[in-house]
């Protein structure tokens, strides 16, 4: 029994299909763990894009929700939609940070 699963093994190991489709789950499932961190570092000269200890402090003794709404036009130029993804990245962090007292909502206002 044990001879067989061992054969069975050697065969699919030598097939470039089964070890792609090994490494290909393995890279899936490292990433699905990795996820589940929140671990990212800022890599830009002022700083800008992380976030300071003192923020952490604020937003980790919060003793009451805190609500933001933020409101943006549907037209806005492609410029802008990259600065309201790094504002969501960045409320989205603080929101980790906040012991889910902080709550975002982004709302596109159609026809301005």
């Amino acid at each position: 029994m044990i001879s067989k699963i061992r054969t069975l093994l050697i065969r699919f190991n030598s097939n470039p299909l089964f070890l792609v489709s090994q490494a290909f789950l393995i890279f899936l499932f490292l990433n699905l763990i990795v996820s589940k961190f929140n671990c990212k570092k800022d890599f830009s000269r002022s700083g800008r894009f992380e976030t300071s200890e003192s923020t952490r402090r604020v937003f980790q003794k919060l003793h009451s929700p805190l609500y933001i709404d933020a409101y943006y036009s549907s037209k806005i130029p492609v410029e802008y939609k990259v600065r309201l993804d790094i504002t969501k990245e960045l409320l989205n962090e603080i929101a980790s940070l906040g012991n889910k007292m902080l709550y975002y909502v982004f709302m596109i206002l159609v026809n301005l």
